[in-house]
């Protein structure tokens, strides 16, 4: 049984409201941006290429 088969015999076991759970999980799954954290500018400084959270915690 694939992964895909597993999941839709998962989703038949739920119920109504379960399902409409889902729904929306998967919803805002797919309309969710992802980012990788704050934009950031290169100001040509010593700052620029620092790791700031590594430096920051150790």
């Amino acid at each position: 049984m694939n992964i895909r088969e597993k999941i839709k015999q998962e989703i038949d076991s739920l119920s109504d409201e379960e399902v409409e759970k889902l729904e929306k999980l998967i919803i805002s799954l797919k309309t969710k941006k992802r980012t990788d954290g704050l934009p950031t500018f290169d100001l040509g400084g010593k700052f620029d290429k620092m790791k700031l959270r590594k430096e920051a915690y150790e």
